[in-house]
Order: structure tokens, then C-alpha cells, then sequence
């Protein structure tokens, strides 16, 4: 669960992208025991982020250039919802 309201915007953001891309290198690593652009051993991630709505940025997926695109893209704007980005990552019956 990324936010990307208002209050991130400038260094708050990137700092924030930073970190979700270093998360997603290190699961790479871990799952598999090195860094192939795929999640491994059954592991998935998802990307949701919040502002004034929470949006699910991917499924549950094993794409180590989907996620970080996703990650990417997210830009700040907008209030702080975060009850709507954890009502959102159980929407589809999945838990993130």
C-alpha cells in the first residue's frame, strides 16, 4: 500500500518509489536466490495506492518490471484516504 496523496509530493514521493523498488529487488532476490525479473517460489506482490480513492495499480503479480512500472507511475495529489487503500486491497478476495 503506496500513498501517493498530497502530502508526498517532491522528495516525499521519490523517496517512497526508492524504497517500493528496493522492496521488490530484495523479494526478487529472496524468492529465488537472485535477481531475475521474477518473484519466485510462489511469492506474488501487488501495488495498491491511496489518495482521496484507493486504486489496485496491479494484481497480485510476479513481474518485477510491472510492479516497478507501477511504481513509477504513481504521482501525489489529493487528501490522505487510508481506509479506502485497505478496503481495497481485500476487495477481490486477495490480501495484500
Amino acid at each position: 500500500i503506496l500513498d501517493r496523496s498530497g502530502s508526498m509530493a517532491g522528495s516525499a514521493l521519490a523517496n517512497l518509489k526508492l524504497g517500493a523498488k528496493k522492496f521488490i529487488s530484495i523479494i526478487d532476490e529472496a524468492t529465488d536466490g537472485s535477481q531475475d525479473g521474477q518473484i519466485g517460489s510462489g511469492s506474488r506482490i501487488g501495488i495498491v495506492s491511496f489518495a482521496d480513492t484507493a486504486v489496485q495499480n496491479t494484481q497480485l503479480i510476479t513481474s518485477v518490471d510491472a510492479l516497478n512500472a507501477a511504481v513509477d507511475s504513481l504521482t501525489a495529489g489529493g487528501a490522505t484516504n487510508h481506509a479506502a487503500a485497505f478496503s481495497q486491497c481485500q476487495s477481490d478476495g486477495n490480501v495484500y
